[in-house]
Formats: C-alpha cells, sequence, structure tokens
C-alpha cells in the first residue's frame, strides 16, 4: 500500500514538473528583431539586414542588463535580510 502511494506522487510530481515549463507570453523584441532581418536577408537586402541585426544586439543586450540588474538587486536583498520582491 505505502509502495502504491509513493509511485503516485512520483508520477504526479513528474508530470507537476514537466508541466510547468517556461513559457513567455510575447516573443521578446530582439527575437522579432531578428525574425525581421532573417527575411530582409532572405530577399537580398543586405543593408536593412544589418540594421536589423544590430537593432536585435542591442534589445539583447539591454534585455540583458536589466535581468543581470534586477538579479544582482535580489542577491543583495537577500544578503541584508529584507523579504524577496515578487
Amino acid at each position: 500500500m505505502n509502495c502504491k502511494n509513493i509511485s503516485l506522487v512520483a508520477i504526479f510530481s513528474l508530470l507537476i514538473l514537466i508541466g510547468g515549463r517556461y513559457t513567455p507570453a510575447q516573443a521578446p523584441e530582439w527575437s522579432k528583431a531578428t525574425s525581421a532581418a532573417m527575411a530582409a536577408k532572405q530577399r537580398g537586402e543586405y543593408t536593412v539586414a544589418e540594421k536589423l541585426y544590430k537593432d536585435a544586439m542591442d534589445a539583447m543586450q539591454k534585455e540583458l542588463e536589466i535581468f543581470l540588474e534586477d538579479s544582482f538587486m535580489r542577491m543583495l536583498l537577500a544578503k541584508a535580510g529584507a523579504t524577496p520582491i515578487p
């Protein structure tokens, strides 16, 4: 009986873990710019593609900086014993 309960818990835990994957609500800005750049490159518009790739890299860098700043602030708050920001 106890073995049956453990296996049920294990199965449901795996289902929850697998089903709880990260799925963004919207595509990041840099992803849209990259897709547009790839389309321009396929059409032979290389100067437009170059500009779009640069825009995508700038958006990616900005997003990464925001993420790193947020992570750093959370780490500092945790070390100071403050309650974490959701």
